[in-house]
């Protein structure tokens, strides 16, 4: 993107510094389109958060400087100035109309006086902009999934921004719609913005930024890479930037360690829904004690199907088998596939089944108790003993079975520890893992990752699915690597490391 670079400094951070990490400092000039890249919990999304006031003056330490001046104001206040914030799951009301979502985030009383109906005539101006169609006058509950997540990335162009700050919100977005997207912001930025952008996607995004910020555990480094480097070139570089914890894994297992006996077995399962494939002849074979990765681009089938071992995609049509120890099963729902031997646990925490106001050890026990007891809880001194051993097994300290939730709501690390041992005692032959280290700590990941390897080295079959490559490479045993919803090709552990996997999902 050959756009002007004005040398002036348009956002300063002065010795920034959150909690006990390494303070940083970092000037972005106006005109750039920066990628912030780092591995989850490394910081990115707080960051963004922080320079957009989200985050409270008590979370860091240290100063932001925008246009040359401190900015203490709030999140609201520095939208006025020009700072626009686009989260990851931007907010969105399905019982309000699409005009008023469009302006959600906007505070129209700042410009004195305004009408419906000239809110409502920008509104259409703005969506016949959009690959979509939609309605201003449609209710939000009327839009699919598509025409919501372009109206949420609309909000961005609405006005004149002098900083655009974007927090993985295009993860959803498919490559044409990308594309799209990639030449509304390129517009943006001729006018006048620059962009701060916390890249989901090594593969599909580094090429729209002209410098990168690496966020780890040590602080901050700044790549600025040559135009004429390639963009496989770019994607190899940044991984290794990014991927300095190796340190945090065990030792790699040699193949001769591991069984010969199939466990777990997939034969040429394909779904299809709304006319839509979503997994397209999957056949793979899982040994017992094997950690077997799943990778790909986002929106390829490396998530889909581990959801759909979970029951997820119930009305979608379905052929092919799922046979676990030379059983076939049938996977009616999440229900039947816990019964069956089948545990699923995500990286994104909030979106499985925490009771906040309930204590820990009831999160513990819930599913637990509804698989072996349907329709009653267990015996509370049964299910304490449950707990005191796996609280053992995870290291869960000073967390005991009465612990409300919410004193460990922010706790990243117990919290998908005690979610691991939901899973653990119902003692599954297959454990799907998506994403599981997302958020936590560097000692978190180094326990995760240990406890991975123990549990594999004692029999258990696990799929670890994953878009960070270091985890894929150093962790996993074999890799399926997707291409859409089906699989590309299977890296043996002789041949999985980090060029050889960027060269096939590339």
């Amino acid at each position: 993107m050959n756009i002007e670079i004005n040398k002036n400094a348009l956002l300063e951070l002065c010795d920034l510094q959150f909690d006990s990490r390494t303070s940083f400092s970092w000037k972005m000039e106006t005109g750039r389109c920066v990628g912030l890249v780092g591995l989850s919990g490394s910081g990115r999304s707080r960051l963004l958060k922080t320079i957009a006031g989200i985050e409270s003056r008590k979370t860091y330490k240290g100063k932001i400087l925008f246009e040359g001046k401190e900015i203490k104001t709030l999140a609201q206040q520095r939208q006025e100035c020009g700072i626009f914030y686009l989260p990851r799951d931007p907010a969105f009301v399905d019982r309000i109309q699409v005009w008023e979502n469009l302006f959600l985030s906007e505070n129209l009383s700042s410009e004195g006086f305004f009408s419906k109906n000239s809110i409502y005539r920008d509104a259409e101006k703005l969506l016949s902009r959009l690959p979509v169609e939609i309605e201003p006058s449609l209710y939000g509950f009327q839009l699919d999934e598509r025409q919501k997540l372009w109206l949420c990335l609309a909000r961005m162009f609405i006005r004149k921004r002098k900083l655009i700050l974007i927090d993985e919100s295009t993860h959803q977005l498919d490559a044409s719609d990308l594309k799209i997207f990639y030449a509304m912001l390129e517009n943006q930025i001729r006018d006048g913005a620059s962009v701060l952008f916390a890249i989901p996607n090594l593969v599909r995004d580094v090429g729209l930024c002209d410098q990168f910020v690496i966020l780890t555990q040590q602080g901050m480094k700044v790549w600025e890479p040559d135009d004429q480097e390639e963009s496989f070139t770019r994607q190899l570089r940044l991984e290794k930037l990014r991927n300095v914890d190796d340190h945090l894994f065990p030792p790699k297992r040699s193949v001769e360690s591991l069984s010969t006996e199939i466990q777990f077995e997939i034969k040429n399962l394909t779904y299809e829904s709304d006319d839509k494939i979503v997994l397209d002849h999957i056949n793979l074979q899982i040994r017992k004690g094997e950690i077997f990765g799943l990778t790909g681009k986002s929106q390829s089938g490396r998530v889909k199907l581990g959801l759909a071992l979970f029951g997820e995609y119930l009305s979608a049509y379905r052929f092919g088998k799922i046979i676990l120890n030379g059983k076939e099963i049938e996977i009616r729902d999440a229900f039947h596939a816990a019964k069956s031997g089948l545990a699923y646990m995500s990286g994104f925490r909030s979106h499985f089944g925490v009771f906040a106001n309930q204590s820990v050890g009831y999160n513990l026990d819930i599913i637990y108790s509804r698989i072996y007891h349907r329709w009653s809880l267990l015996p509370k001194r049964a299910l304490r003993n449950i707990f005191k051993h796996y609280a053992k097994i995870l290291r869960l300290g000073a967390i005991d079975y009465a612990t409300p939730w919410r004193r460990i709501k922010d706790d990243h690390d117990c919290i998908q520890k005690i979610l691991l041992a939901r899973w653990l005692a119902l003692h599954p032959k297959l454990l799907i893992l998506d994403d599981p280290a997302r958020g936590m700590s560097a000692s978190g990941r180094r326990e995760l990752y240990a406890l991975i390897r123990e549990l594999a080295d004692e029999g258990l079959s696990i799929i670890f699915t994953s878009s960070n490559l270091q985890e894929i490479s150093l962790l996993c045993d074999r890799v399926a690597i997707f291409e859409g919803p089906g699989i590309k090709e299977v890296l043996t552990s002789q041949n999985i490391d980090l060029k050889n996997i960027l060269g096939v999902v590339a």
